[in-house]
């Protein structure tokens, strides 16, 4: 009972591991693995001598091991004080019908959305086949995102063409490779670019630099 235990909190590790980019270290995995399988064994066996004091020093290195880290917040602070936001928020009191791209993590969206400002990417409940008219006239990838899906964006270069190329990464999630300087985005009212790193100076040749902040690059462009 103790391995197949541990095998299946160790298969949740994984998978957990996976879609946070390997957050957790091995050692901590092993660690939290070991001491929850511990006090799954003392709880089913609690009527041997001494498996409650056991079980009551094994709960209090799990709690205790914690105590620095709290988890609770009070009020919306940690997103409207968030650096990237306030930006974004001054950016669209100043241009409010200004349209934004993130090339990057596409979770960061949600703080640009919640200052109003229109951003095309992100999380999209309706496929956005308004927009995907001028990213994909003739409808190839229509399989790829008319659905609910995460949409991230990532560029791609390729001299004296303007290539959109539609990547599905899972059930829920796909990636559209595109030049940022593309004329398709400025069609599509796209004016500041996000990144969540430092571009290459190819990617922003027809941008200027607004703003970094926090390891984030804010860029207007040059022709809007």
């Amino acid at each position: 009972m103790a391995v197949v235990t541990f095998l299946l909190i160790r298969i949740a590790s994984a998978y957990v591991n996976k879609v946070t980019d390997n957050y957790f270290t091995n050692s901590e995995v092993n660690i939290v693995s070991m001491l929850v399988v511990l006090s799954y064994l003392l709880i089913r066996y609690k009527d041997f001598r001494f498996v409650k004091p056991a079980l009551g020093l094994v709960l209090a290195i799990m709690v205790f091991s914690q105590a620095g880290v709290n988890p609770l917040t009070k009020g919306l602070a940690p997103i409207l004080e968030n650096p990237l936001r306030q930006v974004t928020a001054e950016i669209h009191k100043k241009d409010p019908d200004a349209g934004w791209a993130l090339f990057g993590n596409a979770r960061l969206t949600h703080l640009v959305k919640s200052t109003g400002s229109n951003i095309m990417n992100g999380v999209k409940y309706v496929p956005p086949l308004e927009m995907m008219k001028t990213l994909d006239p003739q409808g190839i990838n229509d399989s790829v995102y008319n659905r609910y899906a995460w949409v991230s964006m990532k560029k791609i270069v390729l001299p004296q063409t303007d290539t959109v190329i539609f990547r599905k990464t899972n059930q829920d999630g796909y990636i559209i490779f595109m030049d940022p300087c593309s004329p398709r985005l400025k069609q599509l009212n796209v004016k500041y670019f996000i990144y969540d790193h430092d571009p290459d100076a190819e990617e922003i040749r027809c941008m200027t630099k607004v703003k970094d902040t926090v390891g984030l690059y804010i860029y207007k462009r040059n022709d809007q």
